[in-house]
């Protein structure tokens, strides 16, 4: 009898061990599944240069004002501006992103960028992601010449920008933002075979990528495509510098999930003559 007594107990403790782990499985397994299917909509803002002479806004200059109004705007609405390198966290199951996340990207890394609209990040403490033109960056650290109209930012410069944790640098090439020539952008030449192209390409980011980081103090994680000029030849180039986000000029809000691909992220060009209540009437819900 005592030993029919222990069998009957060691069973009904081995039923219960196995119902609990059954159950700790499969609400694991849903808490997972629950997260990978989670979407977060993430817009991205394009800006490219500010200035104050009202005779140079348009489709890729707005005035300082403007710039302050869209980052009030956008704090009033409750969002909150972060960088890539958390958006690439919250995708590996890292970290987690706030409640209503938006991306502020700011192209080819003009002066007037660090003279108008850093001091507004700083005031509003609001976070952005510049992607300047390493060969001009470069060009204005050798020669001293601050001009709001022309100049881009030199290495001082962005050192005492990502001091402050607020702006974030990535790759947007070291010379392949031209619009002139057989080349448009980072795209293919009729003339170069795709080995050719993949070797020249990654030469360039690469040289790009090495500056940031030995001049500036950030590590890039991503590439932002010069006039949104993408081909499919460049992914092999994107995977071997190591990068899991890209940035296109194409329009639209993307839906962001743990698990899910960074690449070709979409952005609205923020341009002069339009309201910011306007500008964001469809991107901001």
């Amino acid at each position: 009898m005592r030993i029919k007594s222990r069998i009957a107990i060691l069973l009904f403790v081995a039923s219960v061990i196995a119902v609990y782990n059954f159950v700790s499985i499969r609400t694991y397994e849903d808490v997972i599944n629950t997260n990978l299917c989670t979407e977060v909509k993430l817009p991205i803002v394009m800006y490219h240069a500010f200035l104050k002479d009202t005779s140079r806004h348009g489709k890729f200059i707005i005035s300082p004002e403007q710039f302050e109004e869209d980052i009030k705007y956008i704090k009033d609405k409750g969002y909150t501006p972060i960088h890539i390198k958390e958006l690439i966290t919250y995708v590996n199951a890292e970290g987690n992103l706030p409640e209503k996340p938006i991306l502020i990207t700011i192209d080819d890394g003009y002066y007037n960028n660090y003279i108008y609209a850093f001091p507004i990040l700083k005031q509003y403490g609001v976070k952005a992601v510049i992607s300047p033109i390493m060969k001009f960056s470069e060009l204005y650290s050798q020669h001293d010449e601050n001009n709001a109209y022309y100049s881009h930012i030199t290495f001082s410069q962005a050192r005492e920008m990502a001091a402050t944790g607020l702006v974030e640098f990535q790759n947007h090439s070291y010379d392949m933002h031209k619009e002139s020539g057989e080349r448009h952008g980072v795209r293919k030449t009729d003339s170069e075979s795709v080995e050719e192209y993949r070797k020249t390409v990654y030469a360039d980011l690469y040289r790009a990528h090495n500056m940031i980081k030995e001049n500036i103090g950030c590590t890039p994680a991503a590439f932002t495509f010069p006039f949104g000029s993408y081909n499919p030849y460049i992914d092999q180039v994107i995977d071997q510098m190591g990068y899991s986000v890209t940035l296109s000029c194409e329009s639209g809000i993307n839906s962001i999930s743990k698990g899910c691909s960074l690449k070709n992220l979409k952005r609205f060009n923020r341009p002069h003559g339009i309201s910011t209540t306007e500008f964001f009437a469809k991107i901001l819900e």
